[in-house]
Parts: C-alpha cells; sequence; structure tokens
C-alpha cells in the first residue's frame, strides 16, 4: 500500500506540475493571439492609410493635368489675333444686347497697354441704357462668353421717371504681345 501512496501521491505532484505549467502557457497562448490580432490591425490600418494616400495622390494628378489642359488653353487663347478677336466680342456683345433688350450705341475698343509679362491689354467700352434687370441678365450672360473679358469700370447713372439707366461698362481683354499687330 505504500507504493501506491507513492504513486497516488508522484501522480498529484506531476498533475500539480502540469496545471501549473497549463496556467502559465493559457496566459502567454492569449498574449501572443491578442498581439497578433493587434499587430493585423495595425497593418489594416496601414494598408487603409496608404490606399487613401494613392487616391488622394490620383485626386492631384488628375487637377494638375486638368489645369494643365486649362493653361495650355489659355495660353493659345491669349496668342489668338486680337483684332479678329475683338470683331467676334463685338458682334457677340451686339447680339447680347439685343437678347436683353439693352440699347447699345456702339462698341469702342482701343489699345491700352503692354505690361512686363509680354500681354497687351485692349480696353473695350459699351455705352449702355436699359433696365436694371436686363442689365443683370446682360451681364450674366456676358460672363459665360468664351472670351476672357475683365470688367474694370462700370458707370450708372438713372432716369427716375423713365425707370432706365444709362450704363458705361468699362472692360479689358488680353492677348500675347507677338500676336498684336500694329
Amino acid at each position: 500500500m505504500k507504493s501506491r501512496t507513492i504513486h497516488l501521491l508522484l501522480l498529484v505532484v506531476f498533475l500539480s506540475i502540469l496545471a501549473g505549467l497549463w496556467l502559465i502557457w493559457i496566459p502567454a497562448q492569449e498574449e501572443q493571439s491578442l498581439d497578433q490580432a493587434s499587430r493585423a490591425q495595425e497593418e489594416s490600418l496601414r494598408v487603409s492609410k496608404n490606399e487613401k494616400s494613392i487616391i488622394d495622390l490620383q485626386n492631384i494628378l488628375n487637377r494638375y493635368k486638368k489645369n494643365q489642359t486649362a493653361i495650355k488653353s489659355f495660353s493659345a487663347f491669349l496668342a489668338r489675333d486680337p483684332y479678329e478677336s475683338l470683331r467676334l466680342i463685338s458682334g457677340n456683345i451686339e447680339k447680347l444686347a439685343r437678347k436683353h433688350n439693352l440699347d447699345l450705341t456702339r462698341v469702342l475698343y482701343q489699345k491700352a497697354a503692354t505690361s512686363k509679362s509680354g500681354l497687351t491689354s485692349f480696353e473695350i467700352n459699351l455705352p449702355l441704357a436699359g433696365s436694371y434687370r436686363d442689365f443683370r441678365q446682360f451681364l450674366l450672360d456676358l460672363e459665360k462668353e468664351e472670351q476672357f473679358l475683365a470688367i474694370h469700370e462700370i458707370s450708372v447713372d438713372g432716369d427716375a421717371e423713365t425707370g432706365l439707366l444709362s450704363i458705361e461698362l468699362g472692360m479689358m481683354s488680353y492677348f500675347h504681345e507677338e500676336a498684336v499687330r500694329d
């Protein structure tokens, strides 16, 4: 019986050691699993950030290409024949004035100046008469024109009896100096 007790005692000690090792091993495995999950989550975040960065870079590249196209188009626009362009501008302005019931007596333009940047400006003056509403619509349509025009002066005088406005509209258009023949 003594041998049986010793065997039983050794078995209890062995099982106690085994249980102790098991209790140490399980938290280590859980910690390792948590560490792996954390690394996987970090990697997922890194991949997500990289994907967003790639999308942002693609958007920037697309805007750059679009701007390059616009710059080339604008540069070509500035290189056009100013006198032909001014003739077209005059015709378009006259059509817009008629469309909006404005009286336009004439379209005057003259070469104004050449800048250091190599652009020559032409001043365009329009004497108009009509209602405020018609003039406002005229300006909105004028902004939609393909011609590059910069309004630099508007002077308005009104007639209280008729409700009509007399308007002097001063604009500038720009061309490359090489395109201007004197």
